[in-house]
């Protein structure tokens, strides 16, 4: 009878250390901050989200910086950028999901990426940077999953599919100087692992490295309340080591699909 107790007591001690395990996940480093999704793996948009968009939607279109005439912007499928958090999981999903009309939606009208000039040798004809129109039309042609020819009729394979093995927030969001390279935002640095597949025939391409991230926000009056939309502003690229054709820096990827 005591060894039988005795075991029933070793059973529950298993399944009340397990229960903790699952409630709390392992010790190790989360990869990324998950967008919240619903049981069909979509991101869950609630009618608040839905309304707050609404008005957004309807702000005068120099927010937006481009022709917006041929896009679906109303019917989003992310959640509301309340937070420069929010903007984070969004840029994640529109990559995951590759959807260019949710990732012209992150995107501010002044935005740019500041480019290595590891990329600029690389490729002559890009220079220091790429603006929110360049990255447009970059964007349609990543997410198309089509087999396109660069500028120089070099072969670039689709994308089939784009991962993050890792998103992780380094440092907390902070103001950027006036003296900054995108000042008058908020910045965090981030630690990414990209992923991109192109398919059986070709390797993956792999980013690596830090990008640091800026957002900015605008007022704007919803129910009789101010609220704050956020948008992203400028990538700065500091990823990747070049020393390979599988793995790139940020702003080369970007420079295949210009």
């Amino acid at each position: 009878m005591y060894k039988f107790s005795n075991t029933l007591l070793n059973v529950a001690a298993i399944i009340i250390l397990g229960s903790l395990f699952l409630m709390t996940g392992c010790s190790g480093e989360d990869p990324a901050s998950p967008v919240v999704v619903s049981g069909d793996g979509d991101p869950v948009v609630t009618p608040t989200d839905e309304a707050l968009w609404e008005s957004v939607l309807k702000m005068p279109d120099s927010w937006w910086g481009y022709d917006r005439s041929g896009d679906s912007l109303g019917s989003t499928k992310l959640p509301f950028p309340d937070s420069p958090q929010q903007v984070m999981e969004n840029f994640m999903a529109a990559y995951e999901t590759q959807d260019v009309v949710e990732y012209l939606m992150i995107m501010h009208p002044d935005f740019q990426t500041i480019l290595q000039q590891e990329t600029m040798d690389e490729f002559p004809d890009v220079g220091p940077t790429l603006d929110r129109y360049e990255e447009q039309n970059i964007h349609k042609h990543m997410f198309s999953g089509l087999t396109l020819s660069d500028p120089n009729g070099d072969l670039v394979p689709g994308i089939s599919d784009i991962a993050f093995g890792v998103f992780q927030q380094q440092t907390p969001w902070e103001d950027s100087p006036n003296d900054d390279i995108i000042p008058n935002a908020m910045y965090s640095l981030y630690q990414v692992e990209i992923l991109l597949d192109r398919g059986q025939t070709f390797s993956t391409l792999s980013v690596q490295g830090m990008i640091k991230f800026y957002v900015v926000s605008r007022e704007f009056e919803h129910e009789g309340s101010i609220r704050h939309y956020f948008q992203m502003i400028g990538q700065v690229d500091l990823t990747g080591d070049g020393k390979s054709e599988e793995t790139l820096n940020w702003g080369s990827v970007k420079a295949l699909f210009r």
